[in-house]
C-alpha cells in the first residue's frame, strides 16, 4: 500500500526518505498519551522502510538527522525540494555540536 501511494504521488528521493525516516520511528498500539508510548517496538526498522520507500538506509539516516537535529524551517526546505538531503544533514549536525 505505501508503495502504491508512493508511485502515485511522484515524490523526490528527498521526500521519500524524510517520510521513511518518520515512518520508521512510529509506534503502533497501547496508550499514546503514556511514558511507554516511545519505547514500543517500531512499525517499520529503518532496513525495512528503505525497501518500501524505495531509498536508501543512508538517506533515511541523513534525513533522521535533519528530523532529529534540524529547524523546522530546514526540514521543509528539504521537502519543498530548496535543500539537499545531504546539504540539510551537514547542517543539523552542525547545529546539534
Amino acid at each position: 500500500m505505501i508503495s502504491a501511494n508512493i508511485q502515485r504521488r511522484h515524490l523526490t528521493t528527498e521526500q521519500r526518505a524524510m517520510a521513511a525516516a518518520r515512518i520508521a520511528t512510529l509506534a503502533h498500539g497501547g496508550d499514546r498519551r503514556g511514558e511507554n508510548f516511545k519505547t514500543a517496538a517500531a512499525v517499520l526498522n529503518q532496513s525495512a522502510a528503505a525497501d518500501k520507500f524505495d531509498v536508501s538506509a543512508d538517506s533515511i539516516q541523513r534525513a533522521r538527522k535533519v528530523i532529529e537535529g534540524g529547524s523546522k524551517a530546514l526540514q521543509q526546505a528539504v521537502e519543498d525540494g530548496e535543500v539537499s538531503l545531504t546539504k540539510a544533514a551537514a547542517v543539523a549536525r552542525l547545529a546539534s555540536s
